[in-house]
Formats: C-alpha cells, sequence, structure tokens
C-alpha cells in the first residue's frame, strides 16, 4: 500500500514479489510482527525505514542488498534478526539496536561499508561474519554479558579502534578480528581458553596485548603480522603456542614464555626480526621446524628438556663468525653416516679447538661406544682440518653427534614421583638444528 501523498509505501505484510523495488520510503503497519525472508531485498533505492512497534521477527536477507538504504532502528520487540539481514546494505551508516535481542546472526551486518559504530545491546553472542567488511566501523560498544564472538564476526573492519571485551566472553571464533588494521589495544578475558586460529592475524596497529591466565592453547596465525606489537607476555597457564602464531612481527623484542610452556609449533616466530633474545622455559619439550628462523637472535636461555628438537634458528652472533647458514638448516643427525654426508656440504668455519681436544669433550658425554667414536672422528680429522674456531658457540660436532643420554634409568614405578625426578631420568636427544652455547652442559650434567 502507498501513500501517495508523501510517497511512504506502507508494508502491511505483502509478499516480496508484490513490492516495487524502487520503493524509497517505508513504514511498517503497526500490525505487522514479521518481515519474511527477503522482502526488501535488492531494493537498491529504498533510503528509509520506519519499522513498528510490536516487530519481533525480521528474517533472513530482509534487507540485503538494500545499496541507499541510510539508516535502521531496531524496536525493543524485536528478539531476530537472521542471517545476512542487512547485508550489502554499504551506505548504512547509524544501526540502533533497542531491544534485548541476545543474538546477531551470520552475516547480519556483513559488507555494510558506512557503518561507525554500533551498540549490541543485550546481546550475548554475535554470529560469524556478522560485521564482516564494515570498513569504517570505528567503534563496538558491547552489552556487558557477551558470551561468544564467532568466526569471522569482524573480519577485514580496517578502522575498528577498539573492542572492550566483556569478562562474560568465553570463545572468540578463528580470524574474529583478522585484518582490523587500526586495532591497538585487546583484552583477553579470563574465561577464554583458546585464542582461535588467525584471531588478531594482519592487526599491524596491535600495540599492547593483555593475555589473562586461564588461556590454555594460542592457535596458528593468531598474532601472524602483527607487525607493531613489541612485547607479548604469555600467561603461565599456556601451554602450547601452534604454528605461525607471532610469524611476521617484525617489531616483537620482547616475548615472556609462560613457566609451563610445553610446545612451540613450526614457524611459531618466524621473521621476528627485532627478536634477539629468548627464554625457553624448562617444561618445553618439543619446539618445532623453522620455529625461530629469520630471527636475528644472538642469546637464548635453554632451560628446557628437549625430546625432539626439529627447530631451525638463525643465530646472528654466530653467523657473522662464519657459520654457514647450511649449518643452521640441517635436521637431528641419527647416525654418523649422516653426520659425514652434511660435513661433506658445509662451508668452512675454523675451528679453536684441535680434533682432539674436541674428543676430549665428546669422552665427557657418557655413552658407551666411545671408542669407535673417537676412530670415526679422526677418520674425518682431514675434513675437519680447515676448522679452525667458531666464536661463542660450542663446536658444531658437540652438537650434531649425539642422540645423547642423560640417564640410563627409565621412569620410575611409581606414578606419584615428581615431574623434576621424571625430568631428570628421562632421555633426552638433541641435534645441530639449534645452537645454543649451554646445551653440552645441560646435556652431561
Amino acid at each position: 500500500m502507498s501513500n501517495g501523498r508523501n510517497n511512504i509505501f506502507i508494508y502491511t505484510g505483502q509478499p516480496p514479489s508484490s513490492i516495487p523495488k524502487n520503493v524509497k520510503h517505508v513504514r511498517v503497519d503497526s500490525n505487522v510482527t514479521v518481515i519474511p525472508y527477503s522482502t526488501f531485498q535488492f531494493c537498491t533505492q529504498l533510503v528509509d525505514v520506519e519499522l513498528n512497534k510490536g516487530l519481533e521477527w525480521i528474517e533472513e536477507d530482509a534487507f540485503s542488498n538494500c545499496t541507499c538504504l541510510q539508516s535502521i532502528k531496531i524496536p525493543s520487540t524485536v528478539d531476530y534478526i537472521g542471517s545476512n539481514a542487512f547485508s550489502n546494505c554499504v551506505s548504512l551508516a547509524d544501526v540502533d539496536l533497542d531491544g534485548e535481542l541476545t543474538r546477531i546472526e551470520a552475516n547480519t551486518f556483513g559488507n555494510c561499508r558506512s557503518l561507525k559504530y554500533i551498540v549490541i545491546g543485550y546481546c550475548t553472542s554475535i554470529g560469524s561474519l556478522a560485521f564482516a567488511e564494515c570498513k569504517q566501523l570505528e567503534y563496538v560498544i558491547p552489552s556487558g554479558c557477551l558470551e561468544v564472538i564467532e568466526m569471522g564476526a569482524f573480519l577485514n573492519c580496517r578502522n575498528l579502534e577498539r573492542v572492550p571485551l566483556d569478562d562474560y566472553l568465553e570463545t572468540i571464533g578463528c580470524g574474529a578480528f583478522q585484518g582490523c588494521s587500526s586495532l591497538k589495544d585487546i583484552r583477553v578475558p579470563h574465561k577464554v581458553e583458546v585464542l582461535s586460529e588467525y584471531i588478531f592475524c594482519e592487526c599491524s596497529q596491535l600495540v599492547n596485548v593483555q593475555l589473562n591466565e586461564g588461556l590454555t592453547t594460542i592457535e596458528s596465525g593468531a598474532f601472524k603480522v602483527c607487525t607493531s606489537l613489541e612485547t607479548i607476555v604469555i600467561p603461565y597457564t599456556v601451554k602450547r603456542i601452534e604454528s605461525e602464531a607471532f610469524q611476521g612481527c617484525s617489531h616483537l623484542v620482547n616475548v615472556q614464555l609462560s613457566e609451563c610452556l610445553q610446545f612451540i609449533g613450526e614457524e611459531a616466530f618466524a621473521n621476528c626480526t627485532s627478536l634477539k633474545r629468548i627464554r625457553i622455559p624448562w617444561y618445553v619439550n618439543e619446539i618445532c621446524y623453522n620455529a625461530f628462523i629469520g630471527c636475528r637472535l644472538v642469546a637464548m636461555e635453554f632451560n628446557a628438556e628437549i625430546e625432539r628438537l626439529v627447530s631451525e634458528t638463525s643465530l646472528r652472533e654466530w653467523w657473522n663468525n662464519g657459520v654457514s647458514e647450511h649449518v643452521l638448516n640441517t635436521y637431528s643427525f641419527l647416525t654418523e653416516k649422516d653426520i659425514a654426508f652434511r660435513l661433506d656440504e658445509l662451508e668452512p668455519v675454523k675451528w679453536r679447538l684441535t680434533i682432539d681436544d674436541m674428543l676430549g669433550r665428546i669422552a665427557l658425554i657418557p655413552i658407551d661406544s666411545y671408542f669407535e667414536r673417537e676412530k670415526y672422528f679422526r677418520s674425518i680429522n682431514a675434513q675437519l682440518s680447515v676448522f679452525e674456531t667458531l666464536e661463542d658457540a660450542i663446536p658444531l660436532l658437540e652438537l650434531a653427534l649425539w642422540k645423547a643420554k642423560l640417564v640410563e634409568q627409565s621412569y620410575p614405578s611409581d606414578e606419584e614421583s615428581t615431574i623434576a625426578s621424571k625430568l631428570l631420568q628421562h632421555r633426552v636427544t638433541c641435534g645441530a638444528d639449534v645452537i645454543i652455547p649451554n646445551v653440552l652442559s645441560f646435556l652431561i650434567r
């Protein structure tokens, strides 16, 4: 029904097929409780809509692709807005959620490129891609009872500067804030146990991050390419940092790892070019391939018992003293033949110690086949004659040779034995992938 004098279309529940696509102004009749699926979809000249008090449901795609719609006020009586309801309303700048809406569904306001701020009322859940590609969105004011933010909810909201996260929040989905390149501060509430994949990836202005106790896992790519991040403190509850978690954080200088950390994934800190020092906690038992590749590390405090070390690093201090890049890219050596093969490929570096000095040091490691190894080393003495000195590092062979034992005992049978005693008696293997000054003393103590 159209009001000719004011050129206003009165919606009384007509089917979508009877609504003119060139409609500009809409008033919803007071008796309407539901706006059905795709009712005003692709009404590309629609500028404003007056929704009635008493309206309860706005179904899926009800106003999607209304590219001229500029503002919408949702009455307090509305308790459901379907997915895609206002998606691709690229001119929509003002949304007033005045009510008790408890959930914003998937892609509800996706690609509303003119939307600048939103107050989400009593909402407890924000669906996947709900505000994705809202490139002008600057502020989101949550309800104080928000519990779930789903996958990609604020994906590529490039102007989003601030999102105060509620203490009730328990789940933040993967990529929820990915590409929010203006986001500067974030505090992760204590109920959040997992930082999902790529959650803050490409947040290039993110400077302040507060990770609260309760967090257990930082998943793949969580802070990837956060190029302004300088400091990160991992709370003691975190046990795993997965692959690429901090990859490409080029200004990251200070990393304080959790004392309970057990696992550092592939390329977790790759290309953190400002990172020069790091301390590996005691309980870390696996550092994966390329974990610190591209870092200009000059010091690594290595207090961990490594069960399987397959990491690659680039330690600038040793590189400057002549160690070849190939040395830093080798895997754990498993056999003497493999060692000889690797030595054939090494670029010459100079060793301070003679072969006898090296054999003397190697003799300190409690391994039964000493004489066979001595014979082997003398057989490759000619290859080693070009290696005379290597400043500030334990000689390569001291690291490359061994799958070494700390002690011969197996685990104690007492199930209540302390972790410390198990660690002391556990077999340890070490390769040459990470060259660290105190590795040898750790192995033989």
